[in-house]
């Protein structure tokens, strides 16, 4: 539906792959899909999440909590957000339009996507300029000079190079992994091995966590909490991405296995790192624990992380933004449109990025009391509807589109995800960090979804298809 039989340049290519995929054009295998994603889950934020988790827990439980909660987090995924983009070839958020409306859905791309890849943007692009400045440190012998300009530099211009490969649409991104990937597993060994040559796994087991709360309960269940956020939070990219593979197993397996065995041995660095050596960010001790060499080799590998996440990270959100901008916007094309984008994130790089490394846990939690209800409710909508939607609706954004529900918005729909977020809002307080005693038993992403699921399906069957709208019981 999206590319025409005609030869079409790359370019022309790219804003073409924002529209419906045929089957014709699902080309990704399950190592595709493997690479693809595994790029993205070794960058900076699996270290982030990594440290950030040694905050709660020691070594033990830290693995397991990652492990379980990532597991947690990205079935859910899968079976809420990911199928119905795969099954249709939609991109994620045309699909959310047969949910919330039209309308519904752009109020998402604006929260949703605007404000938190930008920020995921801007902390991958920094990672890479803080590398550049330690391999200029080692260069220099200087460890005291100030060396933020260059850190903006690198990372502006590593916005530009992402450009330059994102333009090409999504062949660029397969290739770009498919080399990355293999060497980012390296990387992620190679830093295990370096730490463990110079502290004993002894050492390791006896590291108490950095701030845990006097209760041992509520620091696991923070910690697993943290890591169902993580697996929910690949969200719409996941979903996009995997719409280019040829079938829905090839997604399910390449997804299961990025965001969850590959995600935990890359997140394990910065817990590990965390707890032994008082940094979760790989840069600032790489070289001294391995040598300027070695270390000047990880670094770059390193870069070549978060530039693969980069790439992937944008690729699948800025099909949103062009699909929701308008027709205005859409004019400027793929390249001017990405341009756009660029441009906005290397403003957030240049002003903002010290905040969003200091607010990790409090961006996540605020994006998982949306996502976690969204994920509820995607799940009711597929049961409901029995996984059937009317395509061509999808498309129609006026007010006769089957989909238009009450002024192109599904007020239930909302209202059952205000519900949602209000119980996990209730369970976990994400500026402070603490959990209600009902929390320490149950979590919050867990009950907002299921809130947020009963709400959907009661208020669909009693409301919304008794009014006609939302074409539910319509193939």
């Amino acid at each position: 539906m999206s590319t025409p039989a005609l030869a079409v340049s790359p370019v022309d290519e790219a804003l073409a792959e924002t529209l419906p995929l045929t089957r014709a054009e699902r080309r990704w295998t399950f190592l595709d899909v493997l690479s693809v994603q595994s790029g993205l889950a070794i960058a900076t934020w699996a270290f982030l999440f990594g440290g950030t988790t040694a905050q709660y827990v020691g070594f033990r439980d830290g693995v397991l909590t990652m492990l379980a909660g990532n597991t947690i987090g990205v079935v859910i995924l899968l079976l809420a957000l990911v199928l119905p983009s795969s099954k249709w070839g939609t991109e994620f958020f045309v699909h959310q339009r047969s949910v919330y409306g039209p309308v519904g859905a752009l109020g998402f791309v604006l929260v949703v996507v605007v404000v938190l890849v930008f920020a995921w943007a801007a902390i991958l692009a920094t990672m890479i300029g803080k590398s550049a400045v330690e391999i200029m440190r080692i260069a220099t012998s200087s460890t005291t000079a100030d060396y933020t300009w260059l850190q903006s530099i690198v990372a502006v211009s590593m916005l530009a190079l992402a450009w330059a490969i994102l333009i090409r649409g999504s062949a660029s991104v397969r290739l770009l992994n498919r080399f990355a990937a293999p060497g980012l597993l390296v990387l992620c060994v190679w830093l295990l091995y370096a730490i463990f040559s110079r502290v004993s796994f002894e050492t390791l087991l006896d590291a108490p966590a950095i701030a845990p709360n006097a209760d041992r309960a509520t620091n696991i269940m923070l910690s697993v909490e943290l890591h169902i956020a993580s697996g929910i939070s690949w969200g719409s990219l996941a979903a996009n991405l995997g719409r280019y593979a040829h079938t829905q197993r090839a997604v399910v397996w390449g997804s299961l296995i990025a965001y969850v065995p590959v995600f935990v041995v890359a997140a394990s660095v910065g817990l590990i790192s965390a707890l032994v050596l008082g940094s979760a960010d790989p840069v600032s001790w790489m070289i001294p624990i391995t040598g300027p060499v070695v270390g000047v080799l990880l670094l770059v590998l390193l870069a070549v992380a978060n530039l693969s996440s980069l790439v992937g990270m944008v690729q699948g959100n800025c099909q949103t933004l062009v699909q929701h901008s308008g027709a205005r916007l859409q004019r400027l094309g793929w390249p001017r449109f990405t341009l756009v984008f660029f441009i906005g994130v290397a403003a957030m790089v240049l002003f903002a990025s010290d905040t969003l490394y200091n607010r990790f846990y409090t961006l996540i939690a605020f994006s998982e009391a949306i996502l976690a209800p969204m994920c509820g409710i995607a799940l009711a909508d597929r049961l409901i509807r029995r996984n059937h939607v009317d395509l061509r609706a999808l498309y129609d954004g006026t007010s006769r589109s089957a989909y238009a529900y009450w002024g192109r918005v599904n007020w239930a729909a909302l209202i059952a995800l205000g519900a949602g977020a209000a119980v996990y809002l209730a369970l976990l307080n994400p500026l402070a960090m603490t959990g209600s005693a009902l929390f320490t038993r149950i979590s919050a992403s867990l009950p907002a979804v299921v809130t947020a699921f009963v709400a959907q399906m009661l208020l669909t069957r009693v409301v919304v298809m008794r009014a006609g709208k939302g074409a539910y019981g319509q193939s």
